[in-house]
């Protein structure tokens, strides 16, 4: 495995125990928090992702959704944009940009609680992959940019915990393919509802 997968898969981990607490917090609060009861909602998120191979590091992203929501099924079409960076040796440093348009159905698991629950992802979109490179003088290398579109296929889940009744905090991740690469992404974003049902 690659040091920048074993990065960002310890940093999922923490930020998982990091669920864990808060959802805690809000399960066993005496406060009553009620689940919200909108038809639409749009979402925004911060991102942590990275790629599974030795040359790319770990980035920032930023994420958009807007979702219609059924019962417990709810579908979304959104957009992420992510910076990846990363260096071979002393030879050349790489940069990532990928900006991704997706739809991503959620099936929410009821676990008794109007406070906090569970939910499974899938996500399916196109991605456009650019690549650049600076290479160290006298390396005898090229620097040769690349700009490709190619599919994203990813699976995931999260927790959503109620803030009010139109408000709720998105803690998720997914993993999936991206340009042949395996990407690993956590979020953590607000969720607005509105519309009447």
């Amino acid at each position: 495995m690659s040091s920048s997968c074993s990065c960002f898969l310890g940093r999922a981990h923490n930020a998982a125990a990091a669920v864990l607490v808060f959802a805690s917090v809000f399960a066993f609060s005496e406060v009553a928090l009620a689940q919200t009861a909108q038809p639409w909602s749009i979402q925004a998120s911060g991102l942590v992702h990275g790629f599974d191979d030795d040359a790319t590091g770990v980035g920032p992203g930023v994420e958009v959704q807007v979702r219609r929501n059924l019962s417990a099924f709810s579908f979304g079409v959104g957009a992420d944009h992510t910076w990846n960076s990363g260096d071979i040796g002393t030879i050349a440093s790489i940069s990532v940009n990928v900006l991704s348009f997706f739809a991503e159905p959620r099936y929410v698991i009821d676990v008794g609680s109007d406070r906090a629950a569970p939910y499974l992802s899938a996500r399916v979109g196109v991605v456009r992959e650019s690549r650049d490179a600076e290479v160290a003088p006298g390396s005898g290398l090229m620097a040769n940019p690349s700009d490709e579109f190619d599919s994203l296929v990813n699976g995931g889940g999260g927790i959503l915990i109620n803030v009010n009744p139109t408000l709720n905090v998105d803690l998720g991740f997914s993993v999936g393919k991206a340009a042949d690469i395996t990407n690993y992404l956590a979020r953590i974003g607000f969720a607005m509802g509105f519309g009447d049902r």
